[in-house]
């Protein structure tokens, strides 16, 4: 958890949809495909291009232990997850309901 926000690795849910990852060393950019969503992710800003968009994001990513890290909720919705947070348990529920309808 960082400000309020839980990360986690990108290649975690990418690769959950059967998604691909490519670095990109010298910008320090992210790139991933799936069969519904296409992004790029730079370390550091809080801009992502999602599908041709720019798109607004709470957290900037980051590097922990050679992953890349993001926003937890945006990667989940932006994969097509649909993401919800239980207060009480502290837990976040992840289903792919979405990725259906798309």
């Amino acid at each position: 958890m960082i400000d309020g926000s839980a990360y986690l690795p990108v290649r975690f849910l990418t690769e959950a949809v059967g998604g691909d990852i490519r670095w990109e060393a010298a910008t320090h950019t992210v790139r991933l495909d799936t069969a519904h969503v296409s992004m790029k992710l730079t370390i550091g800003e809080k801009t992502a291009v999602v599908n041709g968009k720019e798109q607004r994001l709470l957290g900037a990513p980051y590097i922990s232990n050679g992953r890349t890290m993001l926003p937890f909720r945006f990667l989940g919705e932006a994969l097509g997850f649909d993401v919800s947070w239980d207060a009480a348990t502290r837990e976040i529920g992840l289903t792919l309901e979405s990725q259906s309808h798309k």
